[in-house]
This record gives C-alpha cells, sequence and structure tokens, in this order.
C-alpha cells in the first residue's frame, strides 16, 4: 500500500512539473502585440554621450542574403522631437537616403511632429517635402489583413523610388521589425543573421545584454514568423525556405511576380557608402560606447546556439 501510495505522489509530481514546463514555455512562445504605440513610446530618451549616434538612434545597415551594399538601412523615429530622432536623421543624412518607410504616421500626425517639436529643416523633413517618405500609420495586429495590404503598399513604394531605403515606426523594432524580417526573408537572409538583427534593438535601445535581448525576441520574432509563413510558432525557421513564404505572403497581398521581381532587384542594387553606420558588431573607433553595449561581435555569434542559420531546405 505503500509503495503505491509513494508511485502516485512521484507521478503527481512529475505531471506538476510537466504542465509547469508547458506553461513556461507557452508563455515564451506567445506576444500581444495589440498595443505597439503604447509599446513604442515607454523607451527612455537620455542622452548619453558614451553611446555612439548609430546606437542611440538605433540605426543600421541591413546587410544579408541577396541585400545591396549600403541598400537598406532601420532606425528609430528620425523626427518625433527625441533626442534620439536627431541621431537618427543625421545618420540618414550620412547615408544619404533617398526613400523612406514610416510605419507609424499619418500626414497629421507626422506635421504634428513637425509645428510641435519647431523641427527645422532637417534632412528627413526635405525628404518629406520631395513625396520620398512613405507614411503608412500601422496600428493593427499583424493577421490582419489590412496590415497585409499596408505593406504590400510599403514594397510597392520601394518599387518606384530608389535606393538607399530607410524602415522605421517610433522606436525601430516592432512595425519596423516585422517589415525588416520580411525583407531579409524574401532577400534569402540567414535566419541566424535576422534572429541577430532584431536582437539588437534591444542592445542599442535599452543597453540590454544579449542574453536579455535574445529572451525578449524569441517570442516576438516567434509572432512575426509565424503571421509570415502560417507556421506554428514554434517551428525552426532556419528549417524553412523563407524566401518562399515571403514571397507568398506578398502574393496574397496582391503582388503580382512582376512586382517581385523588381522589388527584388531594387533591393539588390549596391549603393556606395555614404557615411557612418551601424552594423552587427561594427563599432565606429571615435566614439566611445557604454559598458552596457557590446564592444564587439562576440555577444552575437552565441546567436547560433539558439537559432538555425540554414534557411535553404525543403518548404
Amino acid at each position: 500500500m505503500l509503495s503505491i501510495l509513494k508511485k502516485t505522489i512521484a507521478l503527481l509530481l512529475t505531471l506538476t512539473t510537466l504542465f509547469s514546463h508547458c506553461t513556461i514555455n507557452a508563455v515564451a512562445e506567445t506576444y500581444d502585440f495589440s498595443n505597439q504605440e503604447t509599446v513604442d513610446m515607454s523607451y527612455t530618451d537620455m542622452n548619453n554621450t558614451s553611446v555612439s549616434d548609430a546606437d542611440f538612434g538605433n540605426f543600421r545597415n541591413v546587410k544579408a542574403g541577396r541585400i545591396g551594399t549600403f541598400n537598406l538601412f532601420r532606425s528609430q523615429h528620425p523626427a518625433n522631437g527625441t533626442s534620439r530622432s536627431l541621431s537618427a536623421n543625421k545618420l540618414a543624412k550620412k547615408n544619404v537616403i533617398s526613400a523612406v518607410l514610416n510605419l507609424s504616421d499619418s500626414d497629421k500626425e507626422l506635421n504634428t511632429y513637425f509645428s510641435k517639436n519647431n523641427i527645422p529643416p532637417t534632412y528627413y523633413r526635405t525628404l518629406y517635402a520631395k513625396g520620398n517618405v512613405h507614411l503608412v500609420n500601422m496600428k493593427g495586429q499583424y493577421n490582419e489583413t489590412v496590415y497585409r495590404k499596408q505593406i504590400v503598399g510599403c514594397m510597392r513604394f520601394i518599387i518606384r523610388k530608389k535606393g538607399p531605403y530607410l524602415v522605421h515606426c517610433e522606436i525601430g523594432r516592432d512595425r519596423t521589425g516585422f517589415v525588416i524580417l520580411l525583407i531579409e526573408s524574401l532577400m534569402g537572409a540567414s535566419y541566424s543573421y535576422m534572429f541577430k538583427d532584431y536582437a539588437q534593438s534591444f542592445i542599442s535601445r535599452n543597453g540590454q545584454t544579449y542574453e536579455q535581448a535574445r529572451k525578449m525576441s524569441i517570442p516576438r520574432i516567434n509572432e512575426m514568423m509565424h503571421r509570415i509563413t502560417g507556421k506554428p510558432m514554434n517551428t525552426g525557421w532556419g528549417k524553412l525556405n523563407l524566401s518562399y513564404y515571403a514571397e507568398l505572403y506578398l502574393k496574397k497581398g496582391g503582388m503580382s511576380p512582376a512586382e517581385l521581381n523588381t522589388l527584388k532587384r531594387n533591393l539588390s542594387i549596391n549603393y556606395p557608402e555614404g557615411g557612418i553606420y551601424f552594423d552587427l558588431g561594427y563599432v565606429p573607433r571615435k566614439i566611445k560606447r557604454s559598458n552596457k553595449i557590446p564592444a564587439d561581435s562576440s555577444a552575437f555569434d552565441r546567436a547560433s546556439k539558439h537559432a538555425k542559420k540554414d534557411n535553404t531546405t525543403k518548404k
């Protein structure tokens, strides 16, 4: 009788552990993007002079797959009146950005920034006046049909305009992250690079360690890749042909094969280096960095333990 009781208790403890483990995993695998505006505006705007302009403005070049040299950049908002925006605007000018995807504003909201913050005729404002800033004003969740249509509109803007291109929202992480992940997938970037690129925003904006950034990134990337591919959120993304799923996502939004070919051609054009930029693991030597931000790429190299490198296997 005592033996049966002991076995029953052991079984209950095992089931409790398994249930707890599943619950933790479920929390880690999902992320609620329903209130992006609140999330986007929650970052600090402290002007830390020991951090480079690239880190402070969350500004960097996207270099992966078949994306052309100095073709595509991402950043925080370059004109929302924060001190961080001044860094992003300065680097947009130095890198001779020609066309901008603004994922967070309507015309009214952007002009409110211009007037409320008394923003002078900056480089970004000049691009806007010339019709080279595409305003998207994304507010919904990634699974909404309107979201896909807005993203297709972004891709058609890239088709119409010459680069280099800059993609931003408020802090340049979630809405920007989704669009950049889609482009990286389309252009054959490795999942390892995509993961590192997304995680960098937590390091640049919040001064987090790579391990902290990794933990914050996993549920968000799982949600985004789920929306792009339609696959379960526990999928090994590096095992998929992500280019195929990115094309399928855009086709469902109404893009034709001819448009997709033009889009990929525009994104593959090489441009000359325009100025100081931030690459994963790259540190501008003339600017002293904060100890909170890794000064080399060694932290990112550890991502390979958590993200698959190869995305060339079967669909």
